[in-house]
Parts: structure tokens; sequence; C-alpha cells
């Protein structure tokens, strides 16, 4: 997939994932760029139901959050805007919601059979064999991954140290 530097967050609370998200998006990432990774059974639990379908979902989430701005300052905005935008495929066969790039791939691998899945598809984006068995159990478990190459070396060091403050398995490679 790419052999970029990556900057990888485990997250074993939702909130946390949603402030690392939100840290992300305030660090001028596009959610394009990020990829996010939860077991299908974790998104059912999380899952969006919305409250004011008149409003845009960007509306809904600042008013839900009680606050104005943008998008990214509402904390959690990873249910409540990413799911409610659809914008996370689940894929059968290895019972994982993800979205940004790594979407693609691990579709196209679950479509076609390929071997490896989700350690597959992480180990080919760089991450150790390791790492990538124990995120994978992390899942199953109910955590959230969050994976970005860095835009700089600055923006690593100090999205490292933001998503440690928030209780993240935070991995620079």
């Amino acid at each position: 997939m790419q052999e970029k530097k990556l900057l990888t967050g485990l997250f074993r609370q939702h909130d946390n994932a949603g402030k690392a998200y939100n840290a992300a998006l305030k660090c001028g990432y596009q959610k394009d760029e990020i990829n996010i990774l939860m077991s299908a059974e974790t998104k059912q639990k999380h899952s969006y139901q919305r409250k004011h379908p008149e409003l845009s979902i960007e509306g809904e989430v600042i008013e839900a959050a009680g606050v104005g701005g943008s998008l990214g300052v509402a904390t959690g905005a990873i249910t409540g805007a990413l799911m409610a935008l659809g914008t996370f495929v689940v894929i059968s066969g290895i019972g994982l919601a993800v979205s940004g790039p790594i979407a693609v791939w691990l579709s196209g691998a679950a479509a076609g059979g390929i071997a490896g899945g989700l350690v597959g598809a992480l180990i080919n984006m760089g991450i150790s064999a390791n790492h990538a068995e124990h995120f994978k159990k992390e899942l199953k478990g109910g955590a959230i991954l969050i994976i970005l190459s860095p835009h700089s070396e600055q923006d690593c060091k100090n999205l490292e140290m933001e998503w440690n403050s928030y209780d993240g398995i935070v991995l620079s490679t």
C-alpha cells in the first residue's frame, strides 16, 4: 500500500479515539488520509442515530456538542460524522468496519479471497507482523485503530504526544 512513515494509535476508549481523530483534523489531515479500523460489533455498538435530520451532518454534530466552529471540535466525531456520512465500509468475512485508504485494499482482499486479510493489509502498510497481530486482537476486543502518514516530522511528534494524552498506544514506524 505505502511505505511512508506511519503513525498508529490504538484506543480502547471510544471517546479517546474521537479526540485523537479530531486532533488529526485540527492538524490539517483530511478524512481520506486517516485510516480508522474497528470491529463490526464496535461500530454497531457506537452507531449513530441522527436526532436532527433537517440539519447538515456538521450542524447536527456541532449542535450536539453545544459548541460552534468546525466539524473537528465535536468530541466523538468518529461516530457522529463519519458513521452518519456512511464512510465506513463493513467488510464481511473479517468482521471489520474501516474508513480511509485501507478500506479499498481490504474490500478487494475480501472479495478476491486474498490471504492475510487485516494482518496482511497492516503488514503491507509497513506495520510489523507482531504489531499487526496485536492490533487484530485488540480490534476484536473493541479497540479502535487510527493510522495515518504524517505530513511532517513535527506533525508526527505533536500527534504522538497528543494521542498519548488520550491513553492511546501510539507507534511511529
